[in-house]
């Protein structure tokens, strides 16, 4: 197994496909042969079963492992929803800070210059 695959084999299998056929067409637009290689090292039709396997396996290890680290099976719904909203309003927080710093008064132009 190559070393790509064991950087990232902490990625659902599909993952895997969808990364193989971003860099193939990134390789095609920008004609690049390193990314083209690379793309292909990504390719599942080329793995064998033993390590399409691996791959599985030790993407269910690392999910469930943070599972247990994060306790999910404590959360409930209302849990879970008290997230989304705090979530929703710092992004609506930000959003609201960022349109604030667009909409600054510059300098004034009346600064005793007069058209």
């Amino acid at each position: 197994m190559e070393l790509v695959w064991r950087s990232c084999v902490s990625m659902p299998p599909g993952y895997h496909k969808l990364n193989y056929l971003q860099m193939t067409t990134l390789a095609r637009l920008t004609l690049d042969e390193t990314l083209a290689h690379r793309a292909q090292r990504w390719r599942m039709e080329g793995l064998s079963w033993a390590d399409r396997a691996e791959i599985y396996t030790a993407f269910l290890l690392t999910k469930n492992l943070q599972r247990i680290k994060h306790r999910t099976w404590r959360q409930n719904r209302r849990m879970v929803q008290n997230l989304i909203s705090r979530t929703r309003e710092l992004s609506e927080g930000e959003q609201l800070a960022k349109s604030a710093e667009l909409i600054k008064p510059g300098p004034d132009v009346s600064d005793g210059q007069s058209a």
